[in-house]
């Protein structure tokens, strides 16, 4: 990895809202020579730890997320159980919701309230498009106060600044497009009413 790459990823700071710039990390972040355990603050993390996988995304990322702060086309969120956060990208308002749990969703019986922690980032790429990476959250979209319905979602990552799609999702598939046990980047394509 380059230095110029490595030290953006070590600079790279999340928050709540508008992401305005990459700056000064209040985190020290470091990871081992072979790309193995990081560690935040000296404390160490697995490979598998959440924060790690979630570094390993941004990173793939980085010239994206740096042009949509420059645009302001760019939200981050953090959201516990149930709650939810809304905010507007051009004519589209989005609303996010936290981890809901079984019995929210099909009534009383089912499993377990849900315990885990929502969070991720929205990034408008175009007039009706959005690219979402997102752990145990719901996201909805509405323009002129009617529900946007999606024309397209497809799963996929970043590998060297290309975007590579993966599966195409469809029917109830679209209802949870961000799990509970990964985390997911989805490019949703919005259908335009006139």
């Amino acid at each position: 990895m380059d230095s110029k790459r490595s030290a953006a990823r070590q600079n790279l700071i999340r928050q709540d809202g508008p992401l305005p710039s990459i700056g000064t990390s209040v985190l020290r972040l470091t990871s081992d020579a072979s790309g193995g355990d990081l560690a935040v603050d000296g404390e160490d993390f697995a490979p598998d730890h959440d924060l790690f996988k979630a570094y390993r995304v941004l990173d793939t990322m980085l010239p994206d997320i740096a042009r949509a702060q420059q645009d302001g086309r760019i939200h981050g969120f953090k959201l516990a159980a149930r709650e939810r956060q809304t905010f507007a990208f051009g004519r589209y308002e989005v609303s996010i919701s936290g981890p809901g749990s079984s019995p929210w969703m099909f009534g009383v019986g089912a499993a377990a309230p849900a315990t885990s922690t929502g969070y991720g980032l929205v990034i408008q790429t175009g007039e009706d498009e959005f690219l979402i990476v997102g752990h145990a959250v719901d996201v909805k979209f509405a323009a002129d106060g009617r529900p946007a319905e999606m024309d397209s979602a497809g799963e996929g990552v970043f590998e060297n600044g290309r975007w590579i799609p993966g599966r195409t999702l469809n029917g109830d598939e679209r209802y949870f497009l961000f799990p509970t046990d990964a985390l997911q980047t989805v490019r949703v394509r919005l259908l335009r009413h006139t």
